[in-house]
């Protein structure tokens, strides 16, 4: 696994693309209120740059390795990865392209609001880690990742793995 093994496991939000008509500070507040419900890494990134005053929709649902779902006074709210807003988003557009990192999106009953864009950094004792580990003559080694195909190509570069698996949820990442 990438998240905090090979990386700091802090991602930063680096970018984010509103959709036209959006008011940003109403979605910042409910991706803040959904992100107060899960633990993953996106979240907590939204939370460090958020309100600290916020509150957690109190039925909010975490998708477990997708994103998060709650009903609102204002409707059906969503933040996660594309898969889970495919569900639940009439016109989808894509993140834009130059969020080449993690992405998550937001939408409000069936309309997207924005793609946020994160990044983490590689820990830098990372290939000098799996040097040791290769020195051990271990059989099999892969980067297991949530992260987008690109995001996973571009950091086993970095250190040095063949085997790239990305997209991959939780429960997917045993199988490796």
């Amino acid at each position: 696994d990438k998240t905090g093994t090979l990386t700091h496991g802090e991602l930063r939000v680096r970018g984010v693309a509103w959709q036209p008509g959006v008011d940003e500070a109403q979605a910042r507040a409910l991706a803040l209120r959904l992100a107060l419900s899960s633990a993953h890494p996106v979240c907590r990134a939204l939370v460090r740059e958020g309100e600290h005053a916020a509150v957690p929709f109190a039925d909010a649902r975490e998708l477990r390795g997708l994103g998060v779902r709650a009903q609102t006074d204002a409707g059906e709210a969503v933040l996660g990865r594309h898969d889970l807003l495919a569900q639940h988003v009439h016109e989808l557009s894509p993140a834009p392209a130059d969020f080449d990192g993690t992405c998550a999106g937001l939408a409000l009953n069936g309309r997207l609001l924005a793609w946020f864009a994160f990044a983490d950094t590689l820990r830098p004792e990372a290939r000098e880690a799996l040097d040791e580990l290769r020195a051990l003559r271990i059989a099999r080694e892969a980067l297991v990742t949530g992260d987008r195909e690109s995001v996973a190509q571009r950091l086993a570069r970095e250190v040095g793995i063949e085997t790239v698996v990305a997209q991959a949820l939780p429960h997917d990442k045993l199988d490796y």
